[in-house]
């Protein structure tokens, strides 16, 4: 009975003090001053409102105001400024009647910029997010089709199409222009903001077994991609293990590419998070490739004369030689070679198809010098592939690290042209690992360091 009475007394008591403290509706306090309201703002609410107008703010969804995400795979041009000068490195030489495909136009402000040019005689809108979808339609016409897909993300289309045989990537790739491998010029090309190396996995996929993408011929592609991740597809051997791997490999045998300029990093959307303390990053953070105020544009395209150097059914071959090869910086070319074919070593030292070198160093084009003259040193202009490019003075202690991509690929062609090549353990082994993860490029980490993904990625670098 008395705790009874105590707890009445307390629920009284507690009543009568609210209504004693409250305030009647017409004598509000005033509402905070519009600069009292700014500081209450978040911090990087308010640097983007100093960045940015808010009239170009509220074309964006809350989601893409926020720091970049570990995964971001979508960006957005939010600055007129940078659209008018990526609009004119998209169209610079776009041959006539060329499809142009811009990937996650958002807003739209690069659109309008590719509209103007007299060359753009086809564009097509390839955007995910539902946000940007109504916005987009006041551009489809006789010139414009708008399409809804994710572009960047293929990697998932072809994994979720593994599941249940879905047809999600072939229904994306719909109704664009189809080309054979050997035909001259492109079939379209596509503008896209990439910042993961997932993406690039997907191309050198798609080269692979001709499916997807490269499937459709040799398409075109103009990227922003951050410096970390342009340094590594190009670098040259004298970057070290941490740079040259695997991708960087086949990424030079199978494409072409050259530098275009650059864009400042705070002109797109999200914006990115902020760097972590892992070891490995300082590295990266020394060279300057990560937090850096500018991505580089690039543009890369299938070499037309691929096929030349290695026919079309020994390209799965070539991925998996090189990929298992240079799994760890230690690997030595005459001990792994002799796990597949022993005593096979004696060839390469005594090599009676080795002739000396003659090809000279790739320089930078002369157009490309000055806006390139700050860019690290160990990237690799892209240069002609060579049939008889064999490693000079090969020994025991060669590494796969200290061969360019046109050695390896010479010292591949060597090896699976040998007699006793048919009857190695060498096939066996690629179609078990094939049955396991049909995909070779889908990452997994290596011996001598952390995963690539997880390295290179925007996101997790914070560039």
């Amino acid at each position: 009975m008395l705790l009874r009475l105590l707890t009445r007394r307390n629920l009284l008591h507690d009543h009568f003090r609210r209504c004693a403290t409250s305030v009647a509706p017409d004598v509000l306090p005033p509402p905070p001053a519009a600069k009292e309201r700014a500081k209450r703002k978040p911090e990087k609410i308010r640097e983007l409102e100093e960045h940015f107008s808010a009239k170009t703010l509220d074309r964006f969804p809350a989601y893409l105001l926020k720091r970049g995400s570990q995964n971001t795979e979508r960006f957005y041009l939010a600055s007129q400024e940078a659209a008018r000068d990526v609009a004119k490195l998209v169209t610079a030489d776009l041959a006539e009647d060329t499809l142009l495909a811009e990937v996650n136009p958002g807003s739209g402000l690069l659109t309008k910029e590719l509209l103007k040019s007299k060359k753009v005689d086809r564009l097509l809108l390839i955007e995910y997010d539902d946000w940007f979808q109504e916005g987009l339609r006041q551009f489809e016409g006789s010139r414009v089709e708008l399409k809804s897909g994710d572009f960047n993300g293929q990697w998932k289309q072809i994994y979720l199409d593994s599941l249940d045989r879905g047809g999600r990537l072939e229904k994306l790739l719909e109704g664009l222009p189809r080309k054979r491998w050997t035909d001259e010029g492109v079939n379209f090309r596509v503008f896209s903001i990439v910042s993961t190396l997932r993406f690039f996995k997907t191309l050198l996929y798609s080269v692979v077994n001709q499916k997807g993408l490269y499937g459709l011929g040799r398409c075109e592609l103009v990227l922003v991609v951050p410096p970390l991740l342009y340094v590594h597809l190009t670098c040259s051997k004298e970057a070290g293990y941490k740079l040259y791997r695997s991708g960087s490999v086949l990424f030079q045998l199978f494409f072409e590419h050259q530098f275009l300029g650059k864009i400042k990093r705070r002109d797109f959307l999200p914006w990115p998070a902020n760097a972590g303390n892992r070891k490995y990053r300082t590295q990266h953070w020394q060279l300057g490739l990560v937090g850096a105020d500018e991505w580089y544009v690039m543009r890369i395209v299938p070499r037309a004369d691929l096929h030349e150097h290695c026919l079309p059914d020994n390209l799965r071959l070539l991925a998996f030689f090189v990929t298992q090869n240079m799994i760890s910086r230690r690997n030595r070319v005459i001990p792994a070679l002799e796990r597949w074919i022993p005593h096979c070593g004696a060839r390469l030292i005594l090599n009676q198809n080795y002739v000396p070198s003659k090809h000279p160093i790739p320089q930078p084009s002369k157009s490309t010098l000055s806006s390139s003259e700050d860019l690290p040193t160990f990237r690799r202009s892209s240069s002609p592939l060579h049939a008889n490019d064999f490693p000079p003075k090969m020994n025991i202690f060669t590494e796969f690290g200290e061969l360019t991509p046109s050695q390896v690929l010479t010292l591949f062609n060597e090896f699976i042209n040998w007699p006793d090549f048919r009857q190695s353990p060498f096939l066996q082994t690629m179609e078990q690992h094939l049955v396991k993860s049909p995909n070779p490029f889908s990452g997994g980490r290596e011996v001598d360091g952390p995963d690539e993904d997880e390295e290179l990625e925007e996101g997790k670098t914070g560039s």
